[in-house]
């Protein structure tokens, strides 16, 4: 996908497999679900806020800033 930024939404099938449903560049990480079951979510956020930083030339804090935080 020629895009520098998108999200996906996909499975696994048993066999390993990846079942693509949706990909696009309009993608949102928030909110998160306050439902148990989707609390591995959160895990990705740091990396892909890092990530996002450093395609924009981001320094790790911007300025002072401290990252932005998770509401619970």
């Amino acid at each position: 996908m020629p895009l520098d930024f998108f999200g996906m939404d996909f499975g696994l099938t048993k066999g390993g497999q990846v079942v693509l449903f949706e990909a696009n560049a309009t993608m949102s990480f928030f909110p998160f679900s306050p439902d148990p079951q989707f609390a591995y979510l959160r895990s990705c956020f740091q990396p892909a806020q890092a990530a996002f930083r450093e395609m924009l030339g981001l320094p790790a804090h911007a300025q002072g800033r401290p990252p932005a935080q998770m509401q619970a």
